[in-house]
């Protein structure tokens, strides 16, 4: 039995087509319409357009290799796209510190320039006093109390 070379492509695309839906659970029976079959029919016995089904087939198994190659990532491909996210991460919050480091000595000549005022350096002098006045008497209060007789007690 002799295949001609037109029918056999077509063979092989029917059957490359027909495997993966094999695989799949079918949801529901379909059924191709009558005017459906007729459109196969007419495009099978017309030698232009049977070329042209026939091209459209071949790109979409072309299509699906292809996409089937991207998709089965190995695992060393995996592990470089990682590691190079993660560089990339890291890139970013270096050059991030990089300018931080940079701006250090416009943070300290603002400071300077902020302490040379007289009125500031009293305004940061009395909040000084205040914070360690605060703690002396926490310190104070959190202290073991054993010289007195009875404990002494802040917030009571």
């Amino acid at each position: 039995m002799k295949i001609s070379l037109i029918r056999f492509p077509l063979l092989v695309a029917v059957f490359l087509l027909a495997f993966p839906a094999l695989a799949q659970s079918p949801a529901e029976p379909s059924s191709a319409t009558a005017v459906e079959v007729e459109n196969l029919l007419e495009t099978l016995k017309d030698d232009a357009k049977r070329e042209a089904f026939v091209a459209d087939l071949e790109a979409m198994v072309a299509a699906n290799r292809q996409l089937q190659a991207e998709t089965e990532k190995s695992v060393g491909v995996l592990v470089l796209e990682k590691v190079s996210e993660k560089m990339d991460t890291i890139g970013i919050e270096l050059a991030g510190l990089a300018k931080e480091i940079g701006n250090i000595p416009k943070i300290l000549t603002s400071v300077q320039s902020f302490f040379i005022d007289s009125e500031n350096r009293g305004d940061w002098l009395l909040l000084l006093g205040q914070l360690v006045l605060i703690l002396a008497v926490g310190d104070f209060c959190r202290a073991d109390n054993k010289t007195f007789v009875a404990p002494v007690s802040c917030f009571d």
